[in-house]
């Protein structure tokens, strides 16, 4: 019985750090993203000042 329940609270705990790592992934993906578009804002508006 003691067994069953720690596979269950281990295999609990590996889907919440499943859920954990992707959250992860998807923040830092967008953060790349978000780090692009800030870019590309900077050169245009670098651009857009020396005209």
């Amino acid at each position: 019985m003691i067994t069953q329940t720690m596979q269950s609270k281990e295999s609990k705990e590996s889907k919440e750090n499943s859920k954990i790592s992707f959250a992860n992934a998807f923040l830092k993906q967008n953060a790349s993203k978000l780090n692009e578009i800030q870019n590309a804002n900077s050169q245009t508006l670098a651009r857009s000042e020396a005209l």
